[in-house]
């Protein structure tokens, strides 16, 4: 129980501690997401479930523009691959094309 009294009032002190430094963090930086509000007052619902919807389009905007990084990322390695490697040749459908036109019923079994 003393160890116990003791871890309680070392948490305080470094509560107290942070506290005042934490507000002044806060209000100093500039981010592009809002400062993080007590949750000590009481929400309505639909407050609470705006907060949420807010919430998740913030994480869909965050992974769509994680996704567009990667994205890109790989069109540069790709765009290298493509200058500064002597074995790459074209790979795709569009690339290997013979020319030849694509037959009907028609065309195949000569109904013309």
């Amino acid at each position: 129980m003393i160890t116990l009294q003791g871890a309680l009032e070392q948490v305080t002190q470094a509560l107290e501690r942070m506290t005042p430094s934490a507000t002044t963090a806060t209000t100093a930086s500039t981010t592009t997401t809002a400062p993080i509000a007590p949750t000590t007052e009481r929400l309505s619902e639909k407050q609470k479930a705006r907060k949420l919807r807010e919430q998740a389009e913030q994480a869909e905007r965050d992974e769509a523009r994680r996704r567009r990084k990667a994205t890109a990322a790989l069109i540069q390695q790709d765009k290298y691959v493509r200058e500064n490697d002597e074995n790459w040749k074209a790979g795709n459908a569009a690339a290997m094309k013979t020319g030849t036109a694509i037959f009907t019923f028609r065309d195949r079994h000569g109904e013309n």
